[in-house]
C-alpha cells in the first residue's frame, strides 16, 4: 500500500480552504448515494464532477493509486458473480471445469451486473480519496469534538496519523535492509519470514519510541491536567455556503431520482429498464460540480478567491 494513498498534504487551492464539514458533506451526499443508485448512467454522474473535484485540487497522482487497487477488485467482483450467479437469462457461453461438474452458464446479466457493482465500488473508492487527501484529519476531528467524548476523540486521531507513519517506518526499514544486502522478497515462504524478523522487531522498537515521544509531548502540553484549551475554530466563509446549498440541491435531486424509481436498473433475470429524470440527473452533476468550477475559477483570478 502506498503511504501517498492515506497522507494528507496542504495545497494551495479553494478545495484546500474550506471548511472540514464542507468537504464531508461533500463525500457523505456521494457515499449515501452511490449507495442506493443502481442505475450505471445516474452512478457514472456521481463519478464524474466528484473525479473533476479531485483533480482540480491536484490529486490527480494519488486518485490514479486508487483506481489500480480498485481494478483489481472490480475483476474479482466481476470473476466471482460471473462463477456463483445463475439467475441470468441470456447465456453467452458455458463452461465445462470439470469432468461430471455442473456446466458453467456465464450470462450477459451477471456480467452486466459485475460492471454495475464495479462502478458503483469506482464511486466509493473516488469518494474515500477525495476525504483522505482534501480534508486535515486535525481539523475534521477538531471540528467533530463535540459530537463525542473527548478521550474518544483522541484515539481516533492517533489512528489516523499512526497508520501512515506505521508505513512511512516501514518502508524506510526495508530500504534500509536492502542496502545493506538483505532481500526480503526473493525465496519461499519460510525464508522471507526469517528475514523479516529483524524489520518486525525494529518496526516494533520504532513504534515504541514515537509512542513514548507522543505521552511526552502531551504530558508537557498539560494534557489531562484541566480543561481543554480550544484554539479559534475554522472559518465560515461564503464558499462554504454556496458549496453546502449546491450539495443539499444535489442531495434533494437524488432523493426525488430515487423516489420516482428512475435510478432504479433490473439486472436480473433479464436486463430491462428506462432512463427518465434527464433534468434533475443534469442539475444533480451540475450542483456536484461547482466545487471544482470554483476552484478553477480561483486559480485564474486570486481576486475571486478573497471575494468567496
Amino acid at each position: 500500500m502506498n503511504e501517498t494513498m492515506l497522507s494528507y498534504r496542504v495545497k494551495d487551492n479553494l478545495i484546500h480552504s474550506l471548511h472540514p464539514l464542507t468537504t464531508l458533506s461533500y463525500v457523505l451526499v456521494i457515499t449515501i448515494l452511490s449507495l442506493i443508485f443502481y442505475h450505471p448512467i445516474y452512478l457514472a454522474a456521481l463519478l464524474l464532477p466528484a473525479a473533476l473535484v479531485i483533480v482540480s485540487s491536484g490529486h490527480y497522482k494519488e486518485w490514479s493509486i486508487y483506481l489500480k487497487l480498485s481494478v483489481s477488485l472490480i475483476i474479482l467482483i466481476a470473476v466471482l458473480n460471473m462463477v456463483f450467479s445463475r439467475e441470468g437469462e441470456t447465456i453467452l457461453f458455458t463452461l465445462q471445469l470439470l469432468p461430471g461438474m455442473a456446466p458453467l452458464d456465464l450470462s450477459l446479466e451477471s456480467l452486466t451486473f459485475a460492471a454495475g457493482m464495479g462502478l458503483r465500488l469506482l464511486v466509493i473508492i473516488t469518494a474515500f480519496c477525495l476525504y483522505s487527501q482534501a480534508i486535515d484529519p486535525d481539523r475534521i476531528l477538531r471540528a467533530v469534538a463535540g459530537l463525542g467524548k473527548g478521550k474518544t476523540v483522541l484515539a481516533i486521531i492517533l489512528a489516523t496519523r499512526l497508520f501512515p507513519q506505521f508505513l512511512r517506518d516501514y518502508k524506510r526499514i526495508m530500504e534500509i535492509s536492502q542496502c545493506r544486502g538483505v532481500d526480503p522478497y526473493h525465496g519461499n515462504l519460510w525464508q522471507r519470514t526469517g528475514r523479516l524478523k529483524p524489520v518486525i522487531s525494529v518496526l516494533f522498537s520504532s513504534s515504541l519510541e514515537h509512542a513514548l515521544e507522543l505521552a511526552e509531548s502531551m504530558y508537557a502540553r498539560g494534557y489531562g491536567s484541566g480543561a481543554r484549551s480550544q484554539r479559534q475554530a475554522d472559518l465560515w466563509r461564503p464558499r462554504d455556503f454556496l458549496i453546502l446549498l449546491a450539495v443539499i440541491i444535489a442531495f434533494f435531486c437524488g432523493i426525488l431520482a430515487y423516489g420516482q424509481g428512475w435510478t432504479a436498473f433490473n439486472y436480473y433475470p433479464r436486463l430491462s429498464w428506462e432512463f427518465s429524470g434527464s433534468s434533475i440527473l443534469t442539475l444533480m452533476t451540475l450542483s456536484l460540480a461547482i466545487p471544482s468550477v470554483l476552484n478553477w475559477g480561483c486559480k485564474r483570478s486570486n481576486s475571486f478567491l478573497s471575494k468567496i
